[in-house]
């Protein structure tokens, strides 16, 4: 029983049969992958279909949403068998959800032949078999046959391979309402934006432009990461596409730094550590040229180095929060979200397991746009602190003026009654000499 309960898992890891899957909901592909790693990224289809190199096919390790193997000089290929048992043609769309993969190669075997088609970063988005920011291979499954798909993806970044399988219909379903959140996030960012920047022109507030900086940065880096960059703003160059990310969060984390010294005032609640934000906030201007340099060499330290901003973000609130500071309690309601959502990114980049693969996809961006929107009310609080020590140093002036007034009028009133009385002296002795001189003259 044993043995055929192995043989009949065997089986079911090799291949899948697809004429039922339900045409609304999206199949996940991942345990039936076979894997074989190439670390010399030199193996090319005719070397793995090789009995030598055929046999070395072994399942996933673990049984998730996604096979990630962290950051990797490796090649990895991946084998499923698909099969058709019905009698009419089938129709479906390959999708690997992680924007960020540098090569990424479909080999599909038939009976008749072989078909190749190849995306990935480092190829124009006008290569790609469907246009979308991620990277999606429309799949021809004849009728009562097998089609064995071979994907090789390769990466200098964090190699992450989330594989679902759709019904034609429901994947172009799946896309608008995709791209319908994708406009609202942005829209959103740029609404936050322009409003805090009017403010700032208004209040020449500089918390509300280092708010309008993070904001900035924040929608490059998303809109590098999440692959919208590629697909609409740069879709020829793929050099740039590469580093955009890691460069964006960089400045993403110095915009951050320095828009929390301003507004929890570090420099007076926590000087010691607000020297430490102005290090960091120069060491993330110095990734920006380490990636510019090399991406390949730069790329560990620099998520290390986003994690230390997060981390040292997290610290600075917590101490302000302690010492009273009005704004750190927003501050940290707000960022604690993204905090984790980017943790677990970090993470998750450097191969840990276990990690649903809708955090690496979306997290950040969920995260990010509460944290703004919260950071906005934080910024409201400011707003109203702000007004009301204006109307209290308004009414103190003017209750100084009042009592500077009725000084005045006091001081008149008796400096008035004052010359009154002298001059009512100057009268009883004039009168008297006058009384005197009568009498003499009299005499």
């Amino acid at each position: 029983m044993l043995l055929l309960l192995a043989i009949a898992g065997q089986a079911h890891a090799a291949s899948l049969q697809i004429d039922g899957q339900p045409s609304g909901e999206a199949f996940n592909l991942t345990p039936y992958w076979k894997v074989l790693e190439d670390p010399s990224r030199q193996w090319n289809i005719d070397d793995v279909r090789a009995p030598d190199l055929a046999q070395r096919f072994a399942p996933p390790s673990e049984n998730s949403d996604s096979l990630n193997f962290g950051i990797t000089d490796s090649a990895v290929w991946l084998r499923v068998t698909l099969q058709n048992p019905s009698d009419d043609e089938l129709f479906r769309r390959l999708e690997l959800a992680y924007p960020s993969l540098h090569y990424v190669d479909l080999y599909t075997v038939t009976p008749d032949g072989m078909k190749h088609m190849e995306t990935g970063v480092l190829r124009p988005f006008a290569q790609r078999p469907v246009p979308h920011r991620h990277f999606v291979f429309p799949l021809r499954l004849a009728a009562r046959s097998d089609t064995t798909l071979y994907l090789r993806v390769a990466s200098s970044g964090s190699l992450n391979v989330a594989t679902k399988l759709w019904h034609t219909r429901a994947f172009t379903e799946k896309i608008l309402h995709e791209y319908m959140m994708q406009a609202f996030y942005f829209g959103l960012v740029i609404a936050l934006g322009l409003f805090n920047l009017l403010l700032f022109i208004s209040l020449r507030d500089p918390t509300y432009f280092y708010y309008v900086l993070f904001a900035a940065s924040s929608a490059l880096s998303l809109l590098a990461y999440s692959g919208l960059g590629l697909q609409f703003v740069w879709p020829e160059a793929t050099d740039w596409a590469v580093i955009a990310t890691m460069i964006a969060f960089a400045l993403n984390g110095a915009a951050l730094l320095q828009f929390q010294r301003r507004l929890l005032t570090t420099s007076r609640i926590v000087p010691a550590l607000d020297r430490v934000m102005l290090a960091f906030i120069g060491l993330n201007g110095l990734q920006i040229f380490a990636f510019l340099w090399s991406f390949e060499h730069t790329l560990r330290v620099g998520i290390a180095m986003d994690v230390a901003n997060i981390l040292l973000a997290l610290v600075v609130a917590i101490a302000c929060q302690r010492r009273g500071q009005r704004s750190a309690p927003f501050f940290l309601v707000a960022f604690a979200g993204l905090a984790v959502t980017a943790l677990l990114t970090a993470a998750r980049s450097f191969g840990v397991s276990g990690i649903p693969n809708f955090i690496t996809i979306y997290g950040i961006q969920i995260g990010s746009a509460l944290e703004m929107l919260l950071f906005s009310l934080a910024l409201a609080d400011r707003f109203n602190q702000l007004r009301q020590e204006k109307e209290y140093a308004q009414q103190q002036l003017v209750d100084n003026l009042k009592r500077s007034e009725r000084l005045l009028e006091l001081r008149v009133e008796e400096r008035t009654a004052e010359l009154s009385r002298r001059n009512d002296e100057l009268k009883q002795h004039e009168l008297a000499l006058k009384a005197s001189k009568e009498t003499a003259e009299e005499s």
